[in-house]
């Protein structure tokens, strides 16, 4: 049975919004969409041409399971318009190792499985980030990492809180 990644949907088609994930280790809650508190924002995205904008939450929204019945790996969730598609992790940790390498899996694979079940030839372009509340600026120390990453999957992957609609 294919998997819908399109269960929930968020629009906006303001200027500017952001991306939040309250969820802890205790408490699971899919990502959302939000308009209003900036100071909960962990991914801001700029749409300049007031484009309509939908968001999709993905982790614990969608259920997708390895083979023994385990939850997969998976990333916070999906920006939809016209026909381009943005798979986006949502981090908010400041020192922690291993973030950007645990990111970068979650994107892998929720491409993949995304990969299994739509066309992607439906889809003129296919963007991912890895948004950090905690770390705004672009990540530059991670280079060797996503070229390398980007050499093993195929995938060119932003470490960035600023999403750029175009």
């Amino acid at each position: 049975m294919p998997i819908d990644f399109f269960i929930k949907e968020f629009n906006s088609q303001k200027r500017l919004f952001g991306l939040c994930d309250d969820s802890t280790d205790t408490i699971k809650a899919p990502a959302y969409l939000d308009e209003q508190d900036e100071t909960k924002w962990i991914a801001e995205v700029h749409n300049d041409n007031e484009k309509k904008i939908a968001f999709y939450p993905i982790d614990n929204c969608v259920e997708i399971l390895r083979e023994n019945g385990d939850n997969e790996n998976r990333c916070d969730g999906l920006l939809k318009y016209e026909k381009d598609l943005i798979f986006v992790e949502l981090k908010n940790r400041c020192f922690s190792h291993g973030w950007i390498g645990e990111a970068a899996n979650q994107l892998s694979v929720t491409y993949n499985v995304f990969k299994k079940n739509y066309n992607i030839d439906d889809f003129s372009r296919i963007r991912f980030y890895i948004c950090n509340g905690q770390r705004p600026r672009e990540v530059v120390s991670c280079k060797a990492f996503l070229n390398d990453f980007k050499q093993r999957t195929g995938l060119h992957i932003r470490v960035y809180r600023k999403i750029e609609i175009e």
